[in-house]
């Protein structure tokens, strides 16, 4: 037991690192610029960690159990409600915009939004639960527990509102230079600001982005985002956790392409994964994916004939090339003409910028990625038995060139399609 008290200190302190971002840049207009908005992460463990496992020990003690139907019904419930509150946040937002709002809805809406708020309040403690209990069985039967049946670390989930992301890349490059977690809340306009503030002030490119779920411990993940989405993030998240002790974590932000090799195999791992997490949960028939992490860009996803993937991914490549030309506001105009075609064809997004790619392009099944990483995480799955086995390889690559070195050695390397060259990154 004093080793597990050990072992989830060491834990729950250190993987901040990967929660927080990486990088060398320590700019002060920068942090001050932030500093208001920054999410407390520290207080965050401090409140959730002991909170968690007291929980954790009642539970073990209870004589009252909920059947496999309760459970059920709770989880739906839960993630209903999670919804719910987003959509009503989101209304509640709008409608403060418009001038001819009644004061009498305005108050009907706080009402209702914290009936939710209290009911899914009411609920999170058990639906975490079940959650952690059939990732860890998941975990389990892949074998990626140790002999004796022990997932570690241990499975801690946190159903809430993730913190945002502020990402800092250079103007004149596309490089994911630093990243800062805010706080869920931050105002529109406050985002605005602050992205405006550290262009200005720094001459760099910022972007505030929200995300699903964070490496932390307990995992931070959505809890509005619905049951499919929140067991493949959890079980996203847990991988992060599992390879932190192990060199493909310990080099998380050793250099670029580790860090897209890091999220790259913890998304294709998680997808996997999580999916069981879903059937189990539901009893629903499981899907089973095809190992194919990023679906070819002649593959439709608009509507109206409107390819998102091949558009994106065309943008990537002419911003790349403007600003390798050093043209780099010819290649801020592109990308915002470009932002406003996408806007125009029912995808709204806010702003297209360095960062916006910086970030994105760190997963390397987003269209918005120009790496051939997600290509070979794919052929390492592949090649490797089970999805167990796949995340046991790919956790003792300290480099990305140990990565490629063993693609290259795979005795059925040779009738797969060849290895890109190695990114200058």
């Amino acid at each position: 037991m004093r080793h597990l008290r050990r072992l989830l200190a060491v834990l729950s302190f250190s993987v901040l690192l990967i929660a927080t971002g990486g990088g060398d840049l320590k700019l002060s207009h920068l942090e001050l610029a932030a500093a208001p908005y920054r999410y407390d992460i520290v207080s965050w463990e401090l409140s959730h960690l002991p909170d968690k496992w007291l929980n954790k020990l009642k539970t073990y003690l209870s004589w009252t159990s909920t059947s496999d139907e309760e459970q059920l019904k709770n989880v739906q419930e839960f993630f209903q409600l999670g919804i719910e509150i987003r959509s009503l946040q989101r209304s509640r937002t709008s409608s403060q915009k418009t001038s001819d709002t009644h004061e009498i809805e305005a108050v009907r809406a706080s009402k209702d939004l914290k009936a939710l708020t209290d009911r899914l309040s009411g609920l999170r403690n058990g639906v975490e639960e079940v959650l952690e209990s059939h990732i860890s069985n998941v975990i389990r039967e892949a074998g990626l527990s140790s002999r004796v049946g022990l997932v570690l670390p241990p499975v801690d989930v946190a159903l809430e509102d993730p913190p945002r992301l502020l990402i800092i890349s250079p103007r004149d490059v596309i490089h994911r230079q630093k990243t800062i977690l805010l706080r869920h809340n931050i105002s529109a306009e406050e985002i605005e600001r602050l992205e405006e503030t550290i262009l200005e002030l720094e001459g760099l490119a910022a972007l505030v982005e929200g995300i699903g779920g964070v490496a932390t411990y307990p995992s931070i993940v959505n809890q509005g985002s619905g049951l499919r989405r929140a067991a493949i993030t959890s079980t996203h998240e847990w991988l992060h956790t599992y390879w932190f002790f192990r060199p493909l974590g310990w080099n998380f932000w050793s250099s670029p392409d580790m860090t897209t090799l890091n999220e790259t195999a913890a998304a294709l791992a998680g997808h996997e994964l999580g999916l069981r997490v879903y059937s189990s949960i539901t009893g629903e028939p499981l899907e089973v994916p095809e190992v194919r992490l990023k679906p070819g860009l002649e593959d439709p996803v608009g509507e109206e004939g409107f390819n998102f993937r091949l558009e994106m991914h065309t943008t990537r490549l002419r911003a790349d090339e403007l600003l390798a030309e050093g043209r780099i506001e010819a290649a801020e105009e592109y990308m915002e003409a470009r932002r406003l075609i996408f806007v125009e064809n029912g995808f709204l997004i806010r702003k297209l910028n360095q960062a916006y790619f910086a970030f994105h392009g760190t997963y390397a099944d987003n269209p918005a990625s120009v790496s051939p990483i997600g290509q070979e995480v794919e052929l390492l799955r592949n090649i490797t038995d089970s999805v167990g086995d796949f995340v046991r390889t790919v956790s003792r690559f300290g480099s990305y060139q140990e990565f490629r070195g063993f693609l290259a050695s795979a005795d059925d390397a040779e009738t797969s399609a060849p290895l890109a060259p190695v990114s200058a990154g």
